[in-house]
């Protein structure tokens, strides 16, 4: 027994014939409903053929009501911008996934369906382009605020469609400040704030130097960890860093610390360690970027904590 399909793009696959089994057939892709003569049905003896006949059936398919579509980054960068530079590291493309709903109640994922269409809306189209199927990558020095993509299936229906639109960051400031080190509770609410000498010693405060990145939509990225390896034991002797940095100034490969006086205050890794009153301008880079803060080391003694004990005796 053999079947065949009438009709092409309507059925395409006919599996199990001869198997003594009742064959099943496979509805194409993108096929409209239809009623009628759907396959023919041929029985042959060798090469004589005994018979044959004509299958109805009544393809009764569901009519796509809505899609949707989705973004697989909330954000995404210009690639030459420094937001997308590691450790901030904001993706420059992203990929659409489409879903098409149907009147009755089902729905089919479109992303990799050949059928979908994916473009730019004319806003948006000197600032991206769509690369393959769904892929949409963000050109360098975009200008727009964000990258709207309009998603269809035009061969299920052309009046449905779904705009999804992705804002696109950029780098905006560059801010660098000390906090006391060793840190303690309250500690990181002075900030950028003099350094004073030790009462009875001939050593000075030390602080901890941090980086961060201010991007366009108010987030905010330390790019240089304050104080990644502390010394357990910071005055007065402190002991070798655990884990040293070949380069003890950059604390990632895109950030840098300097000082512009290290008779007055020196940093590492980036401990901002102080020897003398004075002052200096801390330096720090990131990118391309820099920016500056003044550092002031007072020969003022620093308050004290005085604990005081009271023991009593008994027999």
């Amino acid at each position: 027994m053999l079947l065949a399909s009438n009709l092409a793009g309507v059925l395409t696959e006919v599996a199990g014939q001869g198997t003594g089994h009742a064959a099943t057939v496979t509805v194409a892709a993108g096929a409209a409903a239809f009623a009628g003569d759907v396959l023919t049905a041929t029985w042959r003896v060798g090469n004589h053929t005994l018979g044959s006949g004509a299958g109805w059936a009544n393809l009764s398919l569901p009519l796509p009501l809505l899609v949707t579509a989705t973004a697989s980054q909330t954000r995404v960068a210009p690639p030459d911008d420094s937001a997308s530079t590691y450790p901030i590291s904001v993706a420059s493309s992203f990929a659409i996934a489409a879903t098409v709903h149907y009147d009755d109640g089902t729905s089919r994922g479109f992303s990799s369906d050949a059928r979908l269409n994916v473009s730019l809306a004319a806003a948006s189209a000197e600032c991206a382009l769509v690369q393959g199927l769904a892929q949409v990558e963000v050109n360098a020095s975009a200008g727009c605020a964000s990258i709207e993509v309009l998603v269809q299936v035009p061969d299920l229906s052309p009046s449905l469609s779904a705009t999804v639109a992705v804002p696109v960051v950029k780098f905006q400031a560059l801010r660098l400040s000390t906090a006391p080190y060793p840190s303690y509770p309250g500690s990181s609410a002075r900030t950028n704030v003099p350094l004073y000498r030790l009462d009875c010693t001939p050593y000075y405060q030390h602080a901890s130097a941090s980086l961060l990145v201010a991007l366009s939509d108010a987030s905010h990225f330390t790019v240089a960890n304050p104080n990644p390896h502390p010394d357990p034991n910071p005055y007065p002797y402190p002991n070798p860093n655990p884990n040293p940095n070949p380069n003890p100034n950059q604390v990632t490969t895109q950030s840098a610390f300097s000082s512009s006086n290290t008779t007055v205050a020196s940093l590492a890794a980036p401990r901002l360690r102080s020897h003398s009153a004075g002052t200096t301008t801390l330096t720090a880079t990131f990118d391309g970027h820099s920016t500056t803060q003044t550092l002031e080391v007072s020969v003022a003694l620093a308050l004290t904590l005085i604990l005081t004990l009271s023991v009593t005796l008994t027999r």
